[in-house]
C-alpha cells in the first residue's frame, strides 16, 4: 500500500469518527443518545477522541440531571395534589367559609 493510500485510509477513518460525533450530537438533540454510541471514537488518543470522550460525559450528565429534575417535578406535583385534596376534604368537612380555609395555607410553599 502506498503512502497516499495509507493517508487516504486514515483520512476516511477520521471522517467516520467525525460522522459518529455529529450523529451523537443529533441523538442528544432528539433524546436518543446512547452511551456506547461514541465508544470507538472516545478511545482515540487524539483531539477528536478527547472531544468525543468529553461530549459523551456531558451528554450522560445532562441526561442524569434531566431525570433528577423530572423526579423532583413529579414529587412536587404529587405533594401539591395531596395538599389540594386535604384542603378540599377540610373544606367539605367544615362549616368554614372558603376564604378561611385558604388563609390556613402556609405562606412559604416550596
Amino acid at each position: 500500500m502506498s503512502g497516499k493510500e495509507k493517508f487516504r485510509d486514515r483520512e476516511i477513518e477520521y471522517l467516520r469518527h467525525v460522522t459518529q460525533l455529529t450523529d451523537a450530537a443529533a441523538a442528544v438533540q432528539t433524546h436518543t443518545f446512547a452511551a456506547d454510541q461514541l465508544a470507538s471514537t472516545a478511545q482515540r488518543t487524539d483531539a477528536l477522541g478527547r472531544l468525543a470522550h468529553v461530549f459523551q460525559d456531558m451528554a450522560l450528565e445532562i441526561y442524569a440531571r434531566e431525570q433528577e429534575l423530572q423526579r423532583a417535578a413529579a414529587a412536587r406535583v404529587q405533594a401539591l395534589q395531596e395538599q389540594l385534596e386535604r384542603m378540599q376534604r377540610d373544606l367539605a368537612a367544615s362549616q368554614t367559609a372558603p376564604a378561611q380555609v385558604f388563609e390556613r395555607i402556609p405562606h412559604s410553599i416550596s
